[in-house]
């Protein structure tokens, strides 16, 4: 038996961007693969049909595609900087042709008929028409590296440079004439969008100095060019729009604090644009497992034969669920795991899951939620290998379950000792879940111990549960710790000598705010965490609206509140030894927040390292360059060896 390494991440393939074709006979998907040697992921089309997979094309690294009609594909490819090529593909006869060139970025497509296609693309809105030429002062700004910032957000995590003046615009492709037409107006936002006809519903809003929390609603008329407001704005955030059966659904609620946002169901008059709460629902209506062996996003909801179907956080898990016309939500697919991407046609779901102890792969399912395993693009990857199965502990907080589990160490044997990995998930709105988790394995197959839960403060329990605004590092450190007891006292094997403790995002925060208040690990590894609540406010991409409902203030109002949850204010105690780990175009929690924690522990006389990763961001973990997470595994695998 071999254990699973850092670089055996470059064997897996990640199956999505799953869509059927029109009549329900083909699925196409992309299916995505690691590249060492070019240090990148290869994007490649795919189809199942006649129940088996072929391959097409190689897609370009944003992989936007969409069915034309049931045999050809639409594609995207791209050219020299923003500038995006249209390729049409018969998938019946492989022939390939570019079908239109556009000086602009194409981020999603989508068909509306009649030859046209509805694009979201990339805008500049000081000069929006202008997509050829530069204006004479943006062309010595960008010789003389000079950047003008003017609203927030001026960053966007995945992003590349700031987007300050940079906008999501509609428009209108016409392949056929060349036509290439924007809707909406230089200023305005999009943020989804769904398609009635010759209609098109968007959300979004228009702003100059902060953008709006509480979107506009908006219809678009293709056959006459009708724009029209629906609906203008200041009550309700806007996270999804979806056609279902003739009704305009929305998802969203009118909660401003966007780490508290369980959706509703509302149903929109597509004439007058009057919206009214259509099904109240306490959880998510998207996944928030944490999960390291997935890549790409995930489709909101689907609407067939009567249902609206969409994915959902449940307690430890990612269900798909369905909405009914009776407005009741009833589970389909209810595994522990995750549920990751899914389409629906004529009553056959086509899906992705990581299941058991299995990698990602495609499952079919009936609506009953009857499914079959259907792909092994990981079937052999595992075999041979050590896979450490989640051993569930169920404890009791105050008055609350919290789950948790342990992965045992290869090789395990009651009567020896290991060091264990106290492993904390970001959010803190996320879970941990029974699905494969690759980093995970990694340090089981090389003798740790592995311990992981969903303290207070995670995703799919409820709002309730969800709840530690404005006491970061209270409750849930006093549950983590909890944890961490009840799994020694189950697993006395477990060497409180060697234990070492690490997370990403708020498990970075809360594992600086464990080395500030306690001494009781060996080594600690603090990713992408936060330090200063103060300067995550000011610089991070979404601090302005983000941070004030999480903390119960902010810089103005509430400055002392916000330094009394910032770890860096108790540096004075830390002993433990600690790596840092950080992107330098992380925008969600800047690389300002490790660099402050290193130079606080190195002024100090502790022991510590940062290492900083050039180019990539918060999603470093999940879908950074391939040999830069392989670097990052092992930093973090080296550190703690290191120390115990």
């Amino acid at each position: 038996m071999e254990p699973i390494k850092a670089d055996t991440f470059l064997e897996y393939q990640f199956p999505g961007r799953i869509n059927f074709n029109p009549d329900g006979t083909r699925t196409a998907l992309v299916c995505t693969t690691p590249d060492g040697s070019q240090n990148c992921y290869i994007n490649t089309l795919m189809v199942w049909e006649g129940g088996k997979f072929r391959r097409l094309f190689q897609l370009d690294s944003s992989a936007v595609y969409v069915w034309d009609n049931d045999e050809e594909i639409v594609f995207t490819g791209e050219l020299e900087e923003d500038h995006t090529a249209l390729f049409r593909l018969n998938i019946s006869t492989g022939e390939c042709h570019r079908i239109g060139e556009y000086g602009l970025k194409i981020r999603e497509i989508a068909r509306i008929g009649d030859g046209k296609y509805l694009a979201i693309c990339r805008t500049d809105a000081n000069h929006p028409d202008g997509w050829k030429t530069l204006q004479p002062e943006e062309e010595s700004d960008r010789k003389n590296g000079v950047e003008v910032l003017e609203e927030l957000p001026y960053c966007r995590n995945g992003e590349h440079g700031f987007v300050s003046r940079k906008r999501d615009s509609l428009y209108i492709l016409n392949p056929e004439t060349g036509a290439c037409k924007r809707v909406t107006e230089p200023f305005f936002q999009v943020d989804t969008y769904c398609i009635d006809g010759d209609i098109i519903f968007f959300n979004g809003s228009s702003y100059r100095t902060k953008m709006c929390l509480f979107q506009e609603l908006w219809s678009y008329r293709v056959t006459d060019g009708r724009l029209r407001c629906l609906y203008n704005g200041g009550r309700y955030n806007m996270r999804g729009l979806a056609m279902w059966d003739g009704r305009l659904m929305m998802l969203g609620n009118t909660n401003s604090n966007i780490k508290l946002f369980h959706s509703e169901f509302y149903q929109v008059d597509k004439e007058t644009g009057h919206i009214e709460g259509f099904c109240p629902y306490v959880h998510s209506i998207r996944s928030y497992v944490s999960a390291d062996c997935t890549y790409g996003g995930a489709r909101l909801c689907r609407s067939d034969g009567g249902r609206l179907y969409f994915i959902s956080t449940i307690r430890n898990a990612a269900w798909l669920m369905a909405l009914l016309p009776d407005k009741t939500v009833i589970p389909v697919l209810s595994n522990e795991g995750m549920v990751c991407d899914f389409d629906v046609r004529f009553g056959t779901i086509f899906f992705t899951a990581l299941y058991g102890q299995k990698l990602l792969e495609c499952y079919c399912s009936d609506t009953a939620g009857n499914y079959r395993l259907i792909s092994r693009f990981n079937g052999e990857v595992l075999v041979g290998r050590y896979v450490s199965v989640p051993q569930k502990h169920t404890f009791q907080f105050e008055d609350l379950e919290i789950d948790g589990w342990a992965l045992l160490p290869m090789g395990y044997d009651p009567t020896n000792f290991y060091p264990a990995i106290l492993d904390i998930h970001g959010g803190p709105n996320s879970c941990y879940s029974e699905a494969f988790f690759h980093e995970m394995q990694v340090w089981a197959g090389r003798g740790f111990f592995v311990f992981f839960c969903n303290p207070v403060g995670s995703e799919g329990r409820g709002d309730d549960f969800m709840n530690i605004h404005g006491h970061f590092g209270e409750k849930d450190y006093a549950c983590i710790m909890a944890f961490l007891e009840e799994m020694l006292a189950k697993y006395p094997q477990a060497d409180q000598k060697r234990l070492c403790v690490t997370g990403g995002s708020y498990g970075g925060f809360m594992t600086n705010w464990i080395i500030t208040h306690s001494d009781r690990f060996a080594a600690a590894v603090s990713q992408r965490g936060i330090a200063n609540w103060i300067t995550v406010e000011l610089l991070c991409d979404n601090g302005w609206y983000n941070m004030p409902p999480q903390l119960m203030g902010d810089v103005h109002t509430a400055a002392d509140k916000l330094w009394h949850q910032s770890p860096l204010k108790y540096i004075r105690n830390v002993t433990t030894p600690t790596l840092f780990l950080h992107a330098d175009e992380d925008y969600s929690v800047p690389v300002e927040e490790g660099m402050q924690m290193f130079s606080a522990l190195a002024a100090k006389g502790v022991e510590t390292r940062i290492v900083r990763f050039k180019g990539e961001n918060h999603e470093l973990s999940r879908s950074g360059r391939p040999l830069n997470r392989i670097r990052r595994l092992e930093e973090i695998t080296s550190w703690m060896e290191g120390h115990i």
